[in-house]
């Protein structure tokens, strides 16, 4: 029997940890963690609401949904769409806006 591996993600300011499956989103981390981001598209990256900064860690290549919603500026500054991103590492991240 194998278990899925755990990767701990890390939100800031809260300072809130939460243990999640390599390939989960950073919005389902999120949900997870009891913290609530903006995302009026359920999560579908049509809305381009739940942005947030990766301070540390790796994540999936940015997305085209990403590329429309993001500013080049935007994208090198590690800004990224909660609902796009997935976790491929222990990540620490930044919330501008939570619910």
């Amino acid at each position: 029997m194998t278990f899925p591996q755990l990767l701990l993600v890390r939100f800031e300011p809260s300072g809130k940890t939460v243990a999640v499956s390599v390939g989960s989103s950073l919005l389902e981390a999120a949900l997870r963690a009891g913290i609530q981001l903006p995302a009026t598209c359920g999560g579908q990256s049509e809305c381009g609401e739940c942005r947030l900064a990766l301070l540390d860690g790796k994540v999936s290549p940015t997305t085209r949904d990403e590329i429309e919603h993001l500013s080049e500026d935007d994208r090198r500054r590690g800004i990224r769409l909660a609902c796009c991103a997935r976790v491929l590492s222990a990540a620490r991240v930044h919330i501008f806006n939570q619910k």
